[in-house]
């Protein structure tokens, strides 16, 4: 699936670094976007629009990519600019870049596994809290 070289992620160190930092096809595409052109400050509008997202969607991913360090806000009220919280989540995030540049579909699918991952992680705690509940009433 993804071949591991010179400034590339392994497959499994891709889908660890994804699950931890990127929640959402989204926030994927607004990550590299911001990373691409790391000197701009991004409007959700413009943002919206270069990566091809709804409004909503983008606002909701810019957060949550602030949220996790990859962005902040930009100088102006209402804008996002890419600010990896550490030198190492900036190397992180170039070998990404590299990896969606070069094995998009690769990295499409780690997410789409991921996002399965996130489903199953929170449909077990559910249970168990359930059961937790049960176990408080009787």
């Amino acid at each position: 699936m993804l071949e591991r070289g010179q400034g590339r992620y392994a497959p499994e160190e891709l889908q660890r670094f994804l699950f931890e930092h990127v929640e959402s096809h989204e926030e994927l595409d607004l990550a590299v976007l911001l990373r691409r052109h790391r000197d701009r400050d991004w409007s959700v509008e413009d943002a919206a629009a270069a990566a091809r997202l709804s409004v909503s969607a983008c606002q909701t991913g810019l957060l949550g990519l602030v949220k996790r360090g990859i962005a902040s806000p930009g100088a102006l009220a209402g804008t996002f600019r890419y600010s990896p919280c550490s030198l190492e989540l900036a190397a992180r995030l170039a070998q990404l870049d590299e990896s969606y540049r070069s094995q998009r579909l690769a990295v499409v699918m780690l997410m789409s596994i991921n996002a399965i991952e996130r489903l199953r992680i929170a449909t077990l705690h559910r249970f168990a809290d359930t059961l937790r509940l049960r176990d408080q009433t009787r």
